[in-house]
């Protein structure tokens, strides 16, 4: 038992002695020359001690690495113990020429530098060398390589092949900004084709690209690699070590491309948008002569780019008259790409409300852009529309109209003398009556007024019989239950039951009609003016805020109608009309 644990505390010593040793790093080629475009493999090997892990990124500069692997050897040879570690790195180098393999750190040891000649073919090497450079070829072709900024360039990738390769054992990577800002997105699919150069047959395998540069000065695209299996027809053997499925590995890589971007030319201001093609587009959802007070109609404006991404497509500014109210959505940003452009589209939804009746004139729209093919600048336009809108009209402003109230009989008491009410007053200059004319109007106005009252007894007592009867005539039990739905569609902040609600209170409320939100609003005073306002916010604008009805329930309660003929306050006729209105 002794012995065992003696054995057991030297090997331990032994192993700790070998931590302590430095190891010495070897680095071995399986072949060079190689060819361009061929795996081979570089073997390191550390002996007698422990080194780290090693960093191989930087053989990234040269080569691409394909993959890695690790093994570990213990031997103890006459009492000696002795450790190996091996590292092999699967490569292929970028370019010809002489190229080095840097000195690579393994923790505190480092491995020698060794150099490895690249070559497009190397007359008698490996089988895989047997395709020639200009049997399979890579390439990027930009359509400009001197784009503005901010211009669409399409780069198109091509791999041309004039020997058979397996259909299902090719891949090709997409090209990437390897310098400079830039986006990029594919356009259509692959496309396969058959061209012929210097005389040779290629079959030709397309992808097409549209970058767009963010910044002047230089946008480099880096290499695309392509990797296939050459096909040689007949039977295939099973393999499970070769990774190439039996068949000739192909790699080839792409020059990269560089694309020198100029600025925005300076004789250019404003948006900048170069594109090849560009359109202003409008819908109106109805005829713009069918239109009515209180009720909307929306309007839908798109641009279309080719050549531009929507994200770049600026905000139009639509300039809306006065007597109308709009309300803007969100914009829809849609990009189409097809076999040759990208083709940017941005919407935006309109929703305008007419205040009142009469003609409008919204007027035209233009957006200045920037035409790659002439290299000039162009104007895509809208002509102005008119309005045509039935109901009410607007009212003038307060301060330049008389008030009738106070200067009409009919807004007068009986033996009440009008008092002016500003200086709109003092311009009037109505004749001076004659003789004998100033009491043959007193009578015709007491006349008028006694048949006016026999009239409104008759049409009261008409109204109590219907009313009394079977219940079928529609009267205050309609505006009752229309406020009672009103007051439920403010409470559960319902914004489209209240609109429908308000609508039916209007058709029974006194001195509403037409019952139209425009005419709603000439009647209200500033709270329910705001109120209504915020409905409509809510019912066409899109508003992310939720909408919130007590404020519409409290204004509609202290509402009174503002009728023009009949103002409250204004004398005892106005209050003798009032009742013809019952409650």
């Amino acid at each position: 038992m002794k012995q065992v644990i003696l054995r057991g505390w030297l090997l331990v010593c032994l192993l700790l002695q070998v931590t302590l040793v430095s190891a010495a790093v070897s680095v071995t080629p399986d072949r060079n020359p190689v060819g361009l475009g061929e795996e081979f493999e570089l073997e390191f090997v550390a002996t007698g001690g422990n080194p780290g892990n090693p960093d191989f990124s930087p053989l990234n500069q040269d080569f691409q690495v394909v993959g890695t692997s690790t093994s570990q050897n213990f031997s103890m040879v006459n009492g000696s113990f002795s450790q190996q570690v091996v590292w092999k790195v699967r490569l292929f180098a970028n370019r010809t020429g002489k190229l080095s393999i840097p000195s690579l750190g393994f923790g505190t040891d480092r491995s020698p530098s060794i150099d490895i000649m690249v070559m497009d073919q190397v007359p008698g090497g490996s089988a895989s060398n047997l395709v020639g450079k200009d049997d399979v070829m890579v390439e990027l072709e930009p359509e400009t390589a001197t784009p503005y900024v901010q211009q669409q360039v399409v780069v198109v990738q091509r791999l041309l092949h004039a020997i058979p390769l397996q259909r299902n054992r090719a891949s090709m990577t997409h090209p990437e900004i390897a310098g400079g800002k830039g986006v990029m997105q594919q356009l259509g699919g692959v496309k396969q084709y058959v061209t012929e150069r210097k005389g040779r047959r290629y079959n030709v395998i397309e992808r097409r690209y549209a970058v767009f540069p963010q910044a002047s000065g230089e946008l480099v695209l880096g290499k695309t690699i392509f990797e296939g299996v050459l096909d040689q027809g007949g039977p295939r053997s099973f393999d499970p070590f070769d990774f190439s499925g039996g068949g000739k590995l192909v790699r080839r890589l792409s020059d990269p491309l560089t694309l020198q971007v100029q600025p925005q030319p300076s004789s250019v201001g404003g948006s900048w948008l170069p594109a090849r093609k560009l359109t202003l587009n409008a819908y109106w959802d109805r005829p713009l002569d069918q239109l009515k007070a209180g009720e909307p109609v929306t309007l839908t404006l798109a641009i279309i780019a080719e050549g531009l991404l929507a994200e770049q497509l600026p905000l139009l500014e639509v300039r809306v008259p006065d007597g109308i109210k709009s309300y803007a959505n969100q914009p829809e940003f849609r990009n189409d790409a097809n076999d040759s452009t990208m083709i940017g589209i941005r919407q935006e939804k309109w929703v305008l409300v007419p205040s009142g009746g009469g003609k409008f004139e919204l007027p035209a729209l233009e957006l200045p852009w920037w035409n790659v093919a002439s290299g000039s600048m162009e104007q895509a336009q809208l002509k102005a529309e008119q309005l045509v809108v039935t109901g009410e009209p607007l009212a003038p402003p307060a301060a330049a109209v008389p008030d009738p109230a106070a200067g009409t009989p009919q807004a007068q008491g009986a033996g009440q003398t009008p008092q002016p009410t500003g200086p709109a007053l003092s311009v009037a200059a109505d004749p001076v009556p004659l003789a004998g004319q100033g009491a043959m109007s007193w009578l015709l106005w007491v006349g008028a007024v006694f048949v006016l009252v026999v009239l409104a007894g008759l049409l009261r007592g008409l109204y109590r019989r219907h009313r009394s009867g079977a219940g079928t005539q529609r009267g205050s039990g309609y505006r009752e239950a229309a406020l009672v739905r009103l007051k439920k569609a403010c409470q559960i902040n319902d914004a489209v039951a209240a609109q429908g609600a308000l609508r039916d209170w209007m058709r029974e409320e006194p001195g509403l009609l037409p019952a139209t939100m425009a005419h709603l609003r000439t009647r209200a005073d500033p709270a329910l003016r705001q109120a209504l306002d915020q409905l409509n916010a809510a019912l066409y604008a899109g508003e992310r805020e939720p909408w919130r009805g007590a404020g519409l329930w409290q204004a509609i309660q202290a509402f009174r109608p503002q009728m023009p003929e009949h103002r409250p306050g204004s004398g005892s006729a106005a209050r003798g009309l009032a009742t013809l209105y019952p409650e």
